[in-house]
């Protein structure tokens, strides 16, 4: 049960970090890609990732 339940809010943790990451990212790479390279290299390695 100990573990079980452990190893379940391990993966919770990771999956709430992970999700904080993606949300940070998101918000800071578009606006720092459009400062700085406009419509050139801005668009295709956001559509890519």
């Amino acid at each position: 049960m100990w573990i079980g339940f452990c190893g379940l809010c391990i993966l919770a943790g990771h999956m709430l970090l992970g999700a904080v990451g993606v949300v940070l990212l998101m918000s800071c790479l578009p606006a720092g890609r459009d400062h700085e390279s406009g419509d050139r290299t801005g668009k295709t390695p956001a559509r890519l990732a």
